[in-house]
């Protein structure tokens, strides 16, 4: 108590008026301090002490070799970066692996030209970490706070197939109960990412045996928290989600509406964009002809597909409908739209998916025996019945499910 007491003073002139309400005041707004229960005030360097959080590097960050530290990630490695007098690149962090192993990393700010989210820092050379780990893109990266204020963290590599799924969608549940629950008595209703982070930090339990997901991958399948600006976080009301669907945000629910697919296409066509892909038309229209398929055969949306419906979707619907110049790229498509679903809104069948759409053998096998076969032949009705059974023999779960029906 004298240790933070000691932090107060420093902060704050208590010459007149109530010392209470200023005592009060002076906790509510101060980095190094946060309510952890009613009436109740610890160091955040004790609330991090121990505390475990995963993240999920992008592909970009894995080709790149960095790690980008914004938002919840920047609260995590410099919680008190607006209280200090440096910049992120001046700190020196300690990064330890596993087996207590320095790892070397350089801090650096980005330079943007438009707005980040609450402010953009990396972790430069990274690279070697993720090679000598075998880091791939789907694993958590585990970091563990050993020491807040001297800047010592442990990074651990969790394989994608070692993740327990139903137990972390459980707490991922809790960690999304209690940030509603924070947010929602807030005079505004809304926080941003950073500030949340900070009361998460200091009233969830970030040391059970199972840790949560970063908090905005957290907040977006929730859905019940709704990023409204860049790095703002809002409680919305169901009925205001057609207005915010007009500010650029797509809402899966909605999907098989016009209105929303076009949200979908600028949202993706801004991604590819970004990848510097130069196909962009045609992975629309590839991802057009799934989309109408799930809505015609299947009456559901994008991200209840299984992977029987869309080796369908390949290996039948598609040669038999392609309309553009290039189907021979469709596995490519595929594969950048579910990476795209994946990043944005954490498609939980990812993996299952892409055995599919990353055998492009088997699809262009399919395709070159549909072009082989000749419309004009007597033999056309029977060459394409012996097409189609092979299929049966490929999916026979897919078949199964329509008899069923």
């Amino acid at each position: 108590m004298s240790e933070m007491i000691d932090r107060v003073k420093k902060i704050y002139n208590f010459g007149e008026g109530n010392p209470g309400k200023k005592i009060r005041s002076a906790l509510s707004y101060n980095s190094y301090v946060e309510r952890v229960a009613r009436g109740t005030y610890d160091l955040m360097e004790h609330c991090l002490r121990g505390a475990r959080f995963r993240y999920r590097p992008s592909e970009l960050e894995l080709t790149q070799g960095c790690l980008n530290v914004e938002n919840e990630m920047l609260f995590i490695f410099c919680f008190d970066l607006l209280s200090r007098q440096k910049t992120f690149e001046d700190i020196k962090f300690t990064i330890l692996d596993s087996e207590d192993r320095r790892v070397p990393v350089y801090p650096a700010s980005i330079d943007v030209e438009v707005p980040r989210r609450y402010l953009l820092c990396q972790f430069r050379n990274v690279s070697t970490w993720f090679e000598k780990t075998d880091f791939c893109y789907g694993d958590d990266l585990l970091i563990t706070v050993v020491d807040a204020p001297k800047n010592i963290f442990r990074w651990e590599k969790v394989p994608r197939e070692q993740r327990k799924e139903e137990e972390i969608k459980k707490i991922n549940k809790k960690l999304a109960d209690l940030a509603c629950s924070a947010v929602n008595r807030i005079n505004s209703k809304e926080t941003s990412l950073f500030e949340l982070m900070k009361k998460m930090a200091a009233l969830f339990n970030y040391r059970e045996e199972y840790t949560p997901d970063e908090l905005s991958r957290v907040l977006q399948r929730d859905g019940r928290l709704v990023e409204f600006q860049p790095g703002r976080v809002s409680l919305v009301a169901q009925e205001e989600k057609q207005f915010l669907q007009k500010q650029g945000t797509v809402f899966l629910d909605e999907l098989g509406e016009e209105e929303c697919r076009e949200l979908l296409y600028e949202e993706l066509c801004s991604w590819l964009l970004d990848k510097g892909e130069k196909d962009i038309q045609i992975h629309l229209d590839h991802v057009n002809m799934l989309l109408d398929y799930l809505k015609e055969f299947e009456a559901k949306p994008i991200w209840f597909i299984t992977e029987s419906e869309l080796k369908f979707f390949m290996y039948s619907y598609f040669p038999r409908r392609m309309r553009n110049r290039k189907p021979e790229i469709l596995p490519s498509s595929l594969e950048l739209f579910f990476t795209f679903l994946w990043e944005t809104i954490d498609l939980e069948q990812y993996f299952d998916l892409e055995a599919v759409f990353k055998d492009e053998e088997r699809f262009m096998y399919r395709l070159d025996t549909f072009r082989a076969l000749d419309p004009g032949s007597p033999k056309w009705d029977e060459k394409y019945a012996q097409w189609c059974q092979e299929l049966e023999k490929w999916i026979p779960e897919w078949f199964t499910s329509k008899e069923k029906k």
